[in-house]
């Protein structure tokens, strides 16, 4: 007991290590909310391995990390110490850091934008568990992620990507930025857009719906490639893509691709195509329902 007492004097003491940055409202430092129950890994409890967050060597600091890290959401009340340690001048301090946090899940969604920050990391390795990590936030990184993936010149676009992708219908906060980005000039962003929108879900499909009148007949083969990803659960956009078929090249093939992987719901708009008087339509829909028979 009166080693954990000098223990916690220590990191009252601000020695060298990982402390939240900023006053509360109250004008002191921010303190951690206590916990209700004992959580306790390898024997010490998490205020335990929190306080060492504040001191010591790098090498202890990255062990009470992964202390924190396997207690998982339970070490959400010490989020904000294990942030501050993603400035930690140790690479495996800051790697650390970002997995704990990832562990926490939606609990560390406070401190999205400093974890989103170590995707321009020095370190690689700090870099793809930054990565990983995002994916596992939920909506609060939904946004900033989107803000990446539409930026060209982003240098963490590719990772961007792998973590938006992750989040699933969780990244629906941001539909309708990455729905804009289909009106981009730029063909890849407009294809990086569809593809994050595809990875939402079925409440993306208005938004690459809305793609598909395009005047760009490479944009719109773009928002069909995604609505095809979503298959049956496309199925609200079955008359826009049968409308698609008008178009020439890829569009066309695409949206034919597309309503194929919709499945029945597209049959009587494509029964209705194979009737149309433009005979490229004509073709496109009764290749298509021949491909639905098989």
């Amino acid at each position: 007991m009166r080693a954990f007492r000098l223990l916690l004097l220590a990191s009252a003491l601000a020695l060298p290590g990982c402390v939240p940055d900023g006053p509360d409202e109250g004008g002191g430092m921010p303190k951690a909310p206590a916990p209700t129950l004992p959580f306790v890994h390898d024997g010490w409890p998490a205020e335990r391995w929190a306080a060492r967050l504040a001191g010591g060597d790098a090498a202890s600091r990255a062990d009470a990390l992964g202390a924190l890290a396997a207690l998982g959401p339970l070490a959400a009340p010490w989020a904000a110490e294990i942030a501050a340690c993603l400035a930690d001048a140790d690479e495996d301090v800051r790697w650390s850091a970002v997995e704990a946090l990832g562990r926490l899940g939606p609990g560390a969604a406070p401190h999205a934008e400093a974890l989103l920050a170590r995707l321009e990391d020095a370190s690689e390795g700090v870099r793809g568990a930054a990565a990983r990590a995002a994916g596992l936030l939920g909506e609060a990184a939904a946004r900033p992620l989107a803000a990446r993936i539409l930026n060209p010149d982003d240098p963490a676009r590719d990772l961007a990507r792998r973590a938006f992708a992750a989040l699933g219908p969780a990244g629906s906060p941001a539909m309708g930025e990455l729905g804009g980005g289909l009106a981009s000039k730029d063909p890849m962003i407009v294809e990086d857009a569809a593809v994050a929108l595809a990875g939402v879900g079925p409440p993306a499909v208005p938004f690459l719906e809305k793609g598909l009148a395009d005047t760009r007949g490479w944009a719109v083969a773009l928002s069909a490639g995604a609505l095809a990803r979503l298959g049956p659960e496309a199925a609200p956009a079955a008359g826009a893509l049968v409308a698609a078929l008008r178009l020439p090249g890829d569009a066309r093939a695409t949206a034919a691709d597309a309503l194929v992987a919709i499945g029945e719901a597209a049959r009587p708009g494509l029964e209705r195509a194979a009737a149309d008087a433009d005979p490229d339509v004509r073709a496109a829909a009764a290749d298509a329902l021949a491909r639905l028979r098989r």
